[in-house]
């Protein structure tokens, strides 16, 4: 019984340790979707740390929808 609770606690812990590494891994942006226009949908993606972006590995993109114009 012992060695079921110390096999759960040592994967829990490796599944915590490792998201956390994959997010401090990661650059963070935003992927704007303009709906303004109903023939085409124009994509945008603002980067928040652009100079961490040739040492990263990943980058997460959290996802905007909008209907006012991005573009002028």
């Amino acid at each position: 019984m012992e060695y079921l609770i110390g096999y759960i606690i040592g994967v829990v812990t490796y599944a915590i340790i490792s998201t956390v590494m994959e997010f401090v891994r990661s650059v963070w942006g935003t992927l704007n979707v303009d709906h303004s226009d109903p023939g085409k949908d124009v994509y945008r993606i603002d980067i928040d740390d652009l100079d961490c972006l040739n040492v990263k590995k990943r980058v997460i993109l959290r996802v905007k929808h909008s209907d006012k114009h991005s573009q002028k």
